[in-house]
């Protein structure tokens, strides 16, 4: 089952693919200077709350997702993003003390020694929030449905993953004429059409 860290993009992909052709964005000077005077973008937690939010709707109504389910779930959801705060706050409280022991002075024997325990600190953090944790965590998510829910929320999940794939590599690559068929949307593939419909 791929990473449920996916599940914020994968409610901007959901919104993004049914609505038409977007004029391309304006420059940051022109955006700036359209942007109404006192106007301020809102928080990045309200923003993450609206995608959860977002998702928890969609699913519950595609998996059929009884009202408990949909509560342990955005709980289960809610526990996960602290979890992995918490690892990346302890991962970025050592870069400065690499960095220093780095920029700092000492032979490359000297650095390597002081270095040693604190990038041994480092990666065990990354392993732990991208490998145990994670997988902890989707083993627990997927334990609140029963087993006709947890194949369809992977094969949606897995379907999504797909289509975020192909749109990124559709928007880093230039387009020929042409490359898109009636009805697909901005880069929207076959497969992101059998989304909308199965998912």
């Amino acid at each position: 089952m791929i990473s449920f860290l996916l599940i914020p993009t994968a409610v901007m992909v959901i919104q993004d693919a049914t609505q038409p052709p977007q004029p391309p964005p304006p420059t940051l000077g022109s955006a700036r200077d359209r942007r109404p005077q006192g106007a301020l973008r809102p928080p990045m937690g309200d923003l993450r709350e609206r995608m959860r939010q977002g998702l928890m709707k969609r699913m519950q109504k595609n998996l059929n997702l009884t009202d408990s389910q949909v509560a342990s779930m955005e709980k289960k959801l809610e526990a996960r993003e602290r979890e992995v705060k918490g690892f990346n706050d302890k991962i970025r409280a050592l870069q400065p003390k690499i960095q220093g022991i780095m920029k700092g002075g000492g032979s490359t024997e000297e650095k390597n020694a002081k270095l040693k325990p604190l990038v041994d600190e480092w990666f065990t953090l990354r392993y732990q929030r991208d490998t145990v944790s994670r997988e902890q965590f989707e083993q627990s998510f997927r334990a609140g449905l029963d087993p006709m829910q947890q194949v369809r929320l992977t094969l949606g999940m897995e379907s999504l993953r797909d289509e975020m794939k192909n749109r990124l590599r559709d928007r880093l690559q230039p387009r020929s004429p042409g490359m898109d068929g009636p009805g697909m949307g901005r880069g929207m593939s076959p497969r992101g059409s059998r989304l909308r419909k199965d998912w």
